[in-house]
């Protein structure tokens, strides 16, 4: 067994019952279930967001309903993207991808050179000055994968990252997160019902309904 990056061990919180995951650093994890399952809740618990009734959500070690400023260290810690873009529309890509960076202890020029690098990673370089609304719902999609790319956290959580996109923009968001999983070994959990995902994951948890 590799390092656990994630683990979830007996998590109820009245939708989710007696809830067991591991996650190894470097594992593109899909959860698999239909609407209305409690995958959402799951990646909403991991973001302390919700009750959670019973057991223990650690990453790193770290049960993360013990850390005192859990806002500061999320930043840090936890990459996320989310159905809908979520980007900010009054600022440009660069922008968009180098706010949660701003909060940390990660100097202007370090920022600068992540945020390029995480753009050119998407394919989106050229882009960075553009303003979100000149953007495809795929391109926008991307920003938000190289916003939670360039933090480098210890995991990035996805909730349905192509839920919005079209059957051929599913395809290549789906193999472009593979090919970045890949080369980077970040360590994704994607939530969905799309069982496309298959192809690109490395596990697989079905979630009972």
């Amino acid at each position: 067994m590799g390092v656990l990056v994630l683990e979830i061990k007996d998590v109820s919180n009245g939708i989710l019952q007696d809830v067991n995951i591991e996650v190894e650093k470097g594992d593109l994890f899909v959860i698999l279930a239909p609407s209305g399952s409690g995958k959402s809740t799951l990646l909403n618990l991991i973001c302390r967001i919700g009750h959670l009734s019973s057991g223990n959500i650690l990453i790193n070690g770290v049960d993360i309903y013990g850390i005192s400023d859990f806002n500061k260290w999320r930043a840090a810690n936890i990459g996320y993207i989310y159905e809908e873009d979520n980007l900010i529309s009054a600022l440009t890509v660069y922008e968009n991808v180098e706010l949660p960076m701003v909060t940390t202890k990660i100097d202007k020029e370090k920022r600068h050179t992540r945020v390029l690098d995480a753009l050119e990673s998407v394919g989106l370089k050229d882009k960075e000055r553009l303003f979100p609304k000149k953007l495809s719902m795929e391109e926008k999609q991307k920003v938000a994968l190289s916003r939670a790319i360039a933090i480098e956290p210890a995991i990035i959580l996805a909730d349905e990252p192509t839920g919005k996109l079209k059957k051929e923009q599913t395809e290549s968001f789906i193999n472009l997160m593979g090919e970045l999983n890949k080369k980077t070994g970040n360590t994704f959990v994607v939530a969905s019902h799309d069982h496309s995902l298959k192809n690109a994951a490395t596990k697989i948890f079905e979630l009972s309904p």
